[in-house]
Parts: C-alpha cells; sequence; structure tokens
C-alpha cells in the first residue's frame, strides 16, 4: 500500500492541470489585447511625431502663414502627356471657365490674425483690415492660379477678347506682364527638382521627355476649402468709409 500512495503522490492532478490550462486561456486574450494597444499606440505616434515634424519643417522652409497648420502632403503624379485630359485644358467654353473659377473665384479671405503674426510676414500692422476688424488678405496660390487663367485666356483673344480688362490693352498688358513675373519668381523660388526621363518613340529620332513625373504636393483641397471657409461676401460699399486713421501709401505697393 506504501507504494500504490508514493504512486498516487506522483501522478498528475487532473483539477491542478484544469485550473492551469484554464488560467493560460483566460490570459491569452489580455496578452493579445495589450499586444495590439502597443501596436496601435506605437503607429499613433510614429504618425503623430511625422507630422508634427513635417509642420516644422514648413514652418521653417515657408514664410508664415496660418495656412501651414492645415497642411498636409500626398504623392500625386503629373498628367505630363501631350493628349492628357483636364478639366482645365483645352479650347474654352462655359465647363472650363467653370473650372478655373472654381479656383480662381476667391480673391481675398478675412484673417483673424494677431499683429505680431503681421510684422512676421514683414509687413506694416497699418495694412487693411476688413469690416470685421480683421485682416484683410489673400493666399499666394490663388493669385498665381489667377494669373496663369490670364495667360491661358490671352491664348484665346477671339473667344475673350471684349471680355473684362480685355477691352483697356494698357492695363492687360501691364497686368500680363505682372502676371508672367510673379510666376517666374515663383516657379524660380520653389525650383521643383524632380526629374523627368526619357523613352524611346516609335516615329521619332531621339529620345522624347516623359512629363508624368512624381511629385510630392500639398493637398490643395485642403488649402481650397480653408480659403472658401474664410471668404466673405464684400461688395465695394463695405470699404466706401474709409477708417479716420488709415495709413494711405503714396503709391501702389
Amino acid at each position: 500500500m506504501a507504494y500504490k500512495h508514493e504512486e498516487e503522490h506522483f501522478l498528475p492532478n487532473d483539477d491542478a492541470a484544469i485550473g492551469s490550462h484554464h488560467s493560460r486561456y483566460v490570459g491569452f486574450p489580455w496578452i493579445v489585447h495589450m499586444v495590439l494597444l502597443f501596436i496601435y499606440t506605437s503607429i499613433f505616434i510614429y504618425f503623430g511625431n511625422e507630422l508634427s515634424f513635417t509642420r516644422s519643417c514648413d514652418k521653417e522652409l515657408s514664410a508664415w502663414s496660418p495656412l501651414l497648420d492645415i497642411v498636409k502632403y500626398r504623392t500625386v503624379e503629373f498628367k505630363g502627356s501631350f493628349d492628357s485630359k483636364s478639366e482645365w485644358k483645352g479650347p474654352p467654353s462655359p465647363e472650363v471657365d467653370a473650372a478655373w473659377k472654381e479656383i480662381t473665384g476667391v480673391e481675398t479671405v478675412s484673417a483673424n490674425i494677431q499683429e505680431a503674426q503681421i510684422l512676421k510676414l514683414q509687413k506694416s500692422v497699418d495694412a487693411s483690415k476688413t469690416p470685421d476688424g480683421d485682416y484683410l488678405v489673400g493666399v499666394e496660390v490663388v493669385h498665381q492660379l489667377h494669373c496663369l487663367d490670364m495667360l491661358r485666356r490671352w491664348t484665346y483673344p477671339e473667344y475673350y477678347g471684349n471680355a473684362g480688362m480685355f477691352r483697356h490693352k494698357d492695363l492687360l498688358r501691364n497686368h500680363t506682364d505682372h502676371c508672367i513675373d510673379m510666376l517666374r519668381q515663383n516657379l524660380i523660388c520653389t525650383s521643383d527638382v524632380s526629374l523627368v526621363t526619357h523613352n524611346w518613340v516609335k516615329g521619332f529620332e531621339m529620345p522624347q521627355p516623359n512629363f508624368n513625373v512624381v511629385h510630392k504636393c500639398r493637398n490643395f483641397d485642403d488649402i481650397l476649402r480653408y480659403v472658401k471657409e474664410h471668404s466673405r461676401n464684400w461688395t465695394r460699399s463695405d470699404f466706401a468709409m474709409k477708417p479716420e486713421d488709415i495709413v494711405e501709401l503714396d503709391h501702389l505697393p
């Protein structure tokens, strides 16, 4: 009987084994949960740091603007083929004009910014304000697109010849030269260094450039949304009365 007692002592305890297995089973989901939580937290921190780093770089490399806080980037392949389709491209039509107006229609916005921030732009605090007391500002990309649209119209004088400033040749010439040089300055300032590869094409004696180039672009949709949200339907009558303490310039800046 002694041998049997000793043998029973070394036999596995079924209840203990079941309890141990149950403990492992109960603990497993918690381990999975903690691992997933760690992964999600790491991803959140990574992308948060990446966004913070990107915005820090933007602020270092750009003139100050409240829009820098909403700028995001995306990868875009330009449609550079000569036969590519675009709603902004092609002979003039009401549809093409509407597409351009969608991205150039808001010339100024109301910016609720402080005088210290105006000084960051190296501008005077005497800059004009809106009737509601905010600074009256334009966003450069909209002005540049306006200039590009004007040059587009210039190439179709038979269609736009009697519209707006096209009736005033001296004003048109001055405005056009202004737009050309503004676009020149911007292109040189940004100096796109993306590479254009070349391909052999049947019927050509030399390799031809492939202008379908991949770029890292600011998300223009977000910028345009900001511009529209901060626009106001001002008219000339809103600015009919100049403030008494206004500082006027002697000539156009």
